[in-house]
C-alpha cells in the first residue's frame, strides 16, 4: 500500500483509478525491487505523460497507479539486484544502485524513457556495496550510501548526454551511516540515517557533521532503527523507524512535529516527498 500525506496533514484514502495526465515542472520518484525497477508516479517530470491516479480530481489522493517497469528483466540469480534509486532533476535520468551479479557495486544511469530490457546510458563502479542514493536537485551531485560499512561518498557528473561520474574526495564524512539518505532542498545539506537511533546532517562540501537528532523528543521516544528518510520542499524531514513502526515528521532542526497518522498496523518501509507540493508517499 502507498499512502499519500501532505506536509499539513493526512490525505484521504480512496483507491486510485488509472488515468493519464501531464503535470509540468514536477520531479518523479521511483520504488525499487529485485531484477527490475518499478516506477511510482508520485510526481511527474515536465513534458512526459505518465499514468497517475485521479490527477484531475479535486479530492486528496492516497496512492499512485503503476506506470511501467525497466531494467534487464532477469531474476536475481542471473541479473542485478537493484537497491537504491534516485532521479537527477536537470536531466530526468534515473540512477540505480546495482548490488547483484553481474554488476555488483555499480550504479547504472537510465534515460527517463527507459524500458524493460533496455540498456542504461552508462554504468560506473561505486566505492562499495551501494544501497541508497540521493541527488542534489540544484547541481546533480550524487551521494551514495556505500553498504553497511562503507560510509557515504559524493560523485560529480560532467553533465554530458552520456554522463561520466567522478568521485569527490573532498567529501569525507567522519561517520559511516548505512540507512536512508536525502538532500535538503533548502540548505543542500545531506541527511542520512544510521539504521539505529541517529540521523546525521552532513555538510555537502566536506561531509562534516553539522548536527544530529535521534527522535528522543517524539511521543514514541528515541528511534530504534531509523531507516528511510526524505526532506520536503520547506526542509521538513520525514523518518521511518523500522524498530517502532512509525513515520515521524521532524522540523529542519530535527525537532519532533508528530508522527503521521498511518493505518492501524502499518509498517512504513520507505518514504518520498513531492518536491513542489510537499505530498508524502509512504510504502507500507
Amino acid at each position: 500500500m502507498v499512502a499519500i500525506e501532505s506536509e499539513t496533514g493526512l490525505k484521504s484514502h480512496p483507491k486510485a483509478s488509472l488515468g493519464a495526465a501531464t503535470v509540468d515542472g514536477i520531479d518523479r520518484r521511483y520504488l525499487h525491487g529485485r531484477a527490475l525497477v518499478t516506477m511510482l508516479a508520485l510526481a511527474i517530470l515536465s513534458s512526459l505523460v505518465l499514468v497517475a491516479p485521479m490527477a484531475n480530481a479535486a479530492a486528496p489522493i492516497d496512492s499512485y497507479a503503476y506506470y511501467t517497469s525497466f531494467g534487464d528483466g532477469l531474476n536475481s540469480g542471473t541479473g542485478p539486484a537493484y537497491n537504491g534509486v534516485t532521479v537527477e532533476a536537470s536531466t530526468g535520468n534515473i540512477l540505480v544502485a546495482e548490488a547483484g551479479s553481474p554488476d555488483c557495486c555499480s550504479v547504472s544511469v537510465y534515460a527517463p524513457d527507459a524500458t524493460l530490457g533496455g540498456v542504461p546510458l552508462t554504468t560506473f563502479m561505486g566505492s562499495g556495496f551501494g544501497t541508497n542514493l540521493a541527488s542534489d536537485p540544484s547541481n546533480g551531485s550524487l551521494y551514495i550510501v556505500e553498504g553497511f560499512f562503507g560510509g557515504v561518498t559524493k560523485w560529480l557528473s560532467d553533465g554530458a548526454p552520456t554522463p561520466t561520474y567522478s568521485l569527490d574526495n573532498t567529501f569525507s564524512p567522519p561517520v559511516s551511516p548505512a540507512g536512508g539518505i536525502s538532500v535538503d532542498p533548502v540548505t543542500h545539506d545531506v541527511l542520512v540515517a544510521d539504521l539505529n537511533e541517529t540521523v546525521y546532517r552532513l555538510d555537502s562540501a566536506t561531509g562534516a557533521v553539522l548536527s544530529t537528532f535521534d527522535g528522543s523528543d517524539t511521543q514514541a521516544g528515541t528511534f530504534e532503527h531509523a531507516g528511510s528518510l526524505a526532506v520536503g520542499p520547506t526542509g521538513t524531514i520525514y523518518v521511518t523507524d523500522f524498530g517502532r513502526p512509525r513515520l515521524e515528521q521532524m522540523s529542519a532542526a530535527g525537532a519532533a512535529q508528530g508522527a503521521l497518522p498511518l493505518a492501524e498496523g502499518a509498517k512504513p518501509i520507505a518514504v518520498a516527498v513531492n518536491g513542489q507540493s510537499g505530498e508524502v508517499a509512504v510504502l507500507e
